[in-house]
């Protein structure tokens, strides 16, 4: 899939540039620790200093003067969404298309009548005459299903789980 225009401009506003390219034309899944370093999140800690380390940094951004704060953010993002208003409406149709083309190649494929081979035989072929028709190979069992998502925190490294990620 292409990724639109807001999805670039928003990863390019926040991620590394060391790590833009990797993670919007690889789609690189990052474990909690290489998160940070590429941008996607402010910071990591440990489940038993969640809350503790949540409520100090919201008492931090709270003694702010949020006037302040509020017209630098603005500031800061105001090109890039710009950017992503004036080609939001491209990336919809863009998007509106890719779906239509999708839907329709699902339909003429859906009327095709699936290839089954035939096996032709004359009428005065005796059953006894025709060869034994061939047996398909025998299917491997099925693995069991992956997973369609990860725990929600789950720490790669470790394979605990026991690393929480904190967005601020």
């Amino acid at each position: 899939m292409t990724l639109p225009v807001f999805g670039v401009e928003l990863a390019r506003d926040r991620l590394s540039k060391r790590h833009l390219a990797r993670a919007t034309l690889t789609s690189e899944m990052y474990a909690p620790a290489a998160a940070v370093d590429a941008g996607f999140l402010d910071r990591v800690t440990g489940a038993d200093v969640l809350f503790s380390e949540s409520f100090a940094e919201a008492d931090r951004l709270g003694a702010l003067d949020s006037a302040a704060f509020a017209r630098t953010k603005r500031r800061l993002r105001t090109a890039t969404i710009a950017l992503v208003r004036d080609t939001l409406a491209s990336d919809m149709r863009n998007f509106r298309r890719r779906r239509v083309r999708a839907a329709r190649r699902r339909r003429k494929a859906s009327t095709r009548a699936p290839h089954v081979p035939i096996r032709l035989r004359r009428l005065t072929d005796a059953p006894s005459d025709l060869p034994p028709a061939p047996r398909p190979p025998p299917q491997p069992p099925a693995a069991p299903p992956l997973p369609t998502s990860r725990p929600p925190f789950y720490d790669s490294e470790t394979r605990t789980g026991r690393e929480t990620t904190l967005i601020i």
